[in-house]
């Protein structure tokens, strides 16, 4: 019988090759293999963790905020741009290239310390954006009202008048009958 790899059976492999390479270097560092060099490495790839999940929640608090569609998904591309240089720092690591590991991980928290000033700029646009909306809407209320009152105003006097007009045109006819019988 012909041995076939599902999808399911891909993505098992993947997973789990990924989970030993990610045991493996945790081992690597528990017993002491490169201490200093690994150490710093992995202190490296660990605040590019941090300061990724710092701007993802930057990112998500814009978001929230009501930011525009668009910036929002330039963001959002630089955020899988860092998180790719971690995982590619992490692949380095792995393969003994720590130098290349540490300039990854360097190049991860800068992409997102960026991330966080730029997501902040961008809450705090949509957050002033909102609130100056809400402002004119509260400031038109009162404006609506006044021009609603007026225009009834003056058309119920404009209705009133022709009303009025119309029944002083009009002519009794029991009068006017009477009168062209006298005659």
């Amino acid at each position: 019988m012909q041995a076939r790899l599902t999808t399911f059976g891909v993505v098992l492999l993947v997973t789990i090759g990924i989970l030993g390479v990610n045991a493996f270097s945790r081992a690597n560092q528990a017993v002491g293999f490169g201490t200093s060099t690994m150490a710093g490495s992995n202190e490296a790839l660990d605040r590019a963790e941090t300061e990724l999940r710092k701007a993802i929640v930057a990112v998500r608090e814009a978001e929230a905020a009501g930011a525009d569609r668009g910036r929002l998904k330039d963001l959002v591309d630089r955020l899988n741009l860092a998180l790719w240089m971690i995982e590619r720092g992490e692949q380095l690591l792995a393969q003994g290239d720590v130098g290349a590991a540490v300039a990854q991980g360097q190049l991860s928290i800068d992409v997102s310390a960026r991330l966080v000033l730029e997501a902040g700029k961008l809450r705090d646009e949509s957050t002033q954006r909102t609130y100056y909306g809400k402002i004119f809407t509260f400031a038109m209320v009162p404006v609506a009202s006044l021009l609603v009152t007026v225009v009834a105003h003056y058309g119920w006097l404009w209705w009133r008048r022709r009303e009025v007009e119309s029944v002083m045109r009009m002519e009794i006819k029991r009068v006017s009958e009477f009168e062209e019988e006298k005659r």
